[in-house]
């Protein structure tokens, strides 16, 4: 049995090869992804939680944790 088909007959290699191609394309799309640059602090929001455009919240120096995340 060739590589391929064991590869593809095995649901959890599957489901892990899907998962690393969705990450990998939201890592190249990630400018179109986010709308605030990853280096961008705003120490007054420091901590706060998600919030409407910041699904993720601002980690201790205030910026955003999705575009961090991403870039």
């Amino acid at each position: 049995m060739s590589a391929a088909r064991r590869f593809v007959r095995n649901p959890q290699a599957v489901a892990s090869a899907a998962l690393l191609a969705l990450i990998i394309g939201a890592v190249l799309l990630a400018p179109a992804l986010t709308a605030h640059q990853p280096g961008a602090a705003e120490l007054g929001r420091a901590f706060a939680g998600p919030e409407a455009g910041h699904p993720l919240g601002f980690d201790s120096a205030g910026r955003d944790v999705w575009s961090r995340l991403l870039h």
